[in-house]
């Protein structure tokens, strides 16, 4: 009868130390603090036209400029993706042909230049130095078809954007 209170005794101590030395086992955590700073970036862009004459309305591009983007950032490289313009005024005279207006034009930004540009650039920098290169594109606008008469002789304003997207350098 020993023996059984006993062996009673001893797995009922050994159940309990199994579940209770589980949760009343030893543990330990630690953490630290941290902070980073979030990078900058920012960008100069330049439009400098020149005097093309548009027209007729034959839905022909013309060169009308080019447009630059410097990358004057301290920390990121900037890739242009794309460009738009946005023709924002016409003046609208009315003839017998009709009412011109700013959707008798369309304009478009092509030849954007390939790479990343490195931040740091100075407007007007030394293009001898590849890095200093600023990001282009030429600036083209048409006079479509269906523009009346009464567009001849008027002039238009528009609004010429050039979009980059900001990547980290290696």
């Amino acid at each position: 009868m020993i023996r059984k209170i006993f062996g009673g005794a001893m797995v009922m101590s050994l159940t309990g130390a199994v579940i209770l030395g589980g949760v009343f086992a030893w543990g330990a955590s630690g953490s630290g603090d941290g902070s980073n700073t979030v990078g900058e970036s920012d960008t100069e862009t330049f439009y400098e036209g020149n005097d093309s004459v548009l027209g007729p309305n034959d839905g022909v591009y013309r060169l009308v400029g080019h447009v630059e983007m410097y990358n004057t950032g301290p920390d990121f490289g900037i890739q242009l993706t794309s460009g738009n313009v946005l023709i924002t005024d016409a003046e609208e005279e009315l003839d017998d042909d009709g009412l011109c207006r700013v959707e008798h034009f369309q304009g478009m930004v092509s030849a954007l230049s390939p790479g990343i540009k490195p931040p740091g650039q100075t407007p007007g920098g030394n293009y001898d130095d590849v890095d200093d290169d600023p990001a282009q594109g030429l600036v083209y606008i048409k006079v479509l078809p269906e523009a009346p008469e009464a567009c001849m002789g008027n002039e238009i304003s528009y609004t010429v954007t050039l979009n980059a997207n900001i990547v980290a350098m290696p």
